[in-house]
């Protein structure tokens, strides 16, 4: 499980993380989400120990990453293709990794074989497609390629929790069904799952909770179903109708800020129970009523559009003097 508890951290004025918390648990996979400039990365980095955090802590199985008795069974975790030195060779990459984490199968006296550790080495290749290229140089490798071998880098050791910044960027078609199945997997088998990606409709697909971060706070977090639905609160109802016209007319009389669409009316910001009573009251048939869908890429768009309002409003009450300081 991994953890934030009131984490603060700023770089001189400029507050990246305003007292962010949030739990990612086991068995399940958890999305954080946000603009460039949110807090992602620095989120990740403290919780990794490469930057220290003001206040607040950030814990992993409980305990801080620095603490625990084998960081790389506790943690595995990828920061993108760049970070991978491009002469080295795929397989002594992923082999200078496990030395790094000093975990996995053992011998007698403690420390892992290297039969041991070359044998994980190559099921992990093989398991994301690059056996064949794990004596090629990384600087020859694809994009794809160097982000699929940064995934096989995060899986050494077989972590408790896994920590992934864009894991599908630069993947094909297939790399990305790969990616999405083995999460699936990973969540199943009791892991804790935390990623961040920018392809929304992605991580719609493979997330269960979602953690949505806007100028350094969490500004709406819950299942990928309590996110998309708090969105839809001020989204449209469907009306599907034969009778459009009719429908229309009826929507409009009752109040409603309404719009013919292909199959039927879309109401605008209006509640399903009262849309249902007006419509019910009236003669004209109804095939169906039902809230419009709403998307994770909605309810992001409506949550940053929505902060940027409130930012802009607030600026402009300040005083002059204010805000030339």
């Amino acid at each position: 499980m991994i953890e934030f508890s009131e984490v603060k951290k700023s770089f001189g004025d400029h507050v990246v993380l305003d007292g962010i918390s949030f739990t990612a648990p086991n068995g399940k996979v958890t999305g954080l989400v946000g603009p460039n400039g949110a807090g992602k990365s620095t989120a990740f980095k403290i919780l990794l120990g490469l930057l220290p955090a003001d206040s607040g802590a950030c814990l992993v199985d409980g305990v801080p990453y620095a603490r625990c008795a084998c960081p790389g069974e506790a943690l595995g975790v990828t920061f993108g293709p760049e970070w991978i030195p491009p002469r080295m060779t795929g397989e002594g990459y992923l082999l200078y990794v496990s030395d790094l984490k000093e975990c996995g199968e053992r011998s007698a006296d403690g420390k892992r074989t290297v039969a041991q550790r070359k044998q994980e080495v190559r099921d992990l290749l093989a398991l994301v497609g690059l056996t064949a290229a794990a004596d090629n140089k990384v600087g020859s490798y694809s994009l794809g390629m160097r982000q699929r071998l940064g995934l096989a880098s995060a899986l050494v050791g077989q972590p408790r929790n896994l920590v992934l910044d864009e894991p599908v960027n630069g993947l094909d078609i297939e790399g990305v069904r790969w990616v999405r199945d083995y999460l699936h997997t990973a969540a199943q088998s009791g892991r804790s799952v935390l990623l961040s990606s920018h392809i929304l409709s992605e991580l719609e697909m493979v997330a269960d909770d979602i953690v949505m971060l806007s100028q350094g706070r969490v500004v709406r977090s819950g299942t990928l179903q309590q996110v998309r639905t708090s969105a839809a609160q001020t989204r449209g109802v469907i009306v599907t109708t034969n009778d459009i016209p009719g429908m229309l007319a009826l929507l409009q009389s009752g109040g409603f800020s309404a719009q013919a669409t292909p199959h039927g009316v879309r109401v605008a910001d209006a509640d399903i129970h009262r849309v249902a009573s007006c419509v019910g009251n009236g003669s004209v048939p109804v095939h169906s009523i039902a809230c419009e869908e709403t998307s994770l890429e909605d309810a992001f768009l409506q949550q940053i559009h929505s902060g940027a309002s409130v930012q802009m409003r607030a600026s402009q009450s300040m005083p002059a003097n204010a805000q030339a300081a």
